[in-house]
């Protein structure tokens, strides 16, 4: 008899869920949803912050390329007395340079006055035309071409017979009618750990002789 009752309660008892049941599934759904969610956020940052890294090696690599190739077509302007030829400080270079120009058909080199610098955390590279260097007045906007740049360091190679080896580097240049025979560029890359890279240029038009003969 109480077996009958049992199953006469079974069927009796109406399909659904209870308010218990539906507040437990509900807390469960939300729990197993915020952790997927969390999980999925954490891969976001993640992906982004190493898009991020590597889109700013990427243009330190360019940079680097950039001024090496400058560097390399770098020419001796002008050996008028007092002209600059060539100009370096710790943190600032300007030279003269033969620049490819694809503005004008067909495509051609140009002598242009190079110039880069760090300002604040950005890398800059200024190209002006000597008319425009001139007038200062007209000159041109600096282009970015690197940001997040914590140090920028330049270095210049002369020759000396009486060293060994046989030559020395030096933080500046000065002499106006001598190019440096190499240039030494580092460049640190402030992210939360610091990153530097170095490059060394050779200049084919470096001339040999202490640094100091001319200035």
């Amino acid at each position: 008899m109480k077996r009958l009752h049992f199953y006469n309660f079974i069927l009796n008892r109406k399909a659904g869920f209870t308010f218990i049941e539906l507040m437990v599934v509900s807390s469960i759904f939300a729990v197993i949803a915020v952790a997927v969610y969390s999980t999925f956020g954490i891969g976001i940052f993640a992906w982004k912050k190493s898009q991020n890294t590597q889109n700013l090696l990427q243009d330190i690599r360019l940079s680097l390329d950039k001024m090496a190739q400058d560097l390399e077509n770098a020419v001796l302007y002008s050996k008028e007395a007092g002209f600059s030829n060539f100009t370096g400080e710790k943190n600032k270079i300007s030279f003269y340079s033969l620049v490819e120009v694809f503005s004008s058909l067909p495509p051609h080199s140009e002598l242009r006055k190079i110039t880069y610098s760090l300002n604040g955390n950005v890398l800059q590279r200024l190209e002006q035309t000597y008319p425009e260097y001139l007038r200062e007045e007209e000159q041109r906007l600096p282009e970015e071409i690197a940001n997040q740049i914590s140090n920028l360091n330049f270095s210049y190679c002369y020759s000396d017979e009486e060293a060994q080896p046989p030559y020395k580097w030096k933080d500046t240049w000065d002499s106006l009618q001598v190019i440096p025979q190499a240039v030494k560029i580092e460049l640190e890359l402030g992210i939360e750990k610091a990153v530097t890279f170095t490059k060394y240029v050779f200049i084919p038009t470096g001339e040999k002789g202490k640094e100091n003969e001319e200035k």
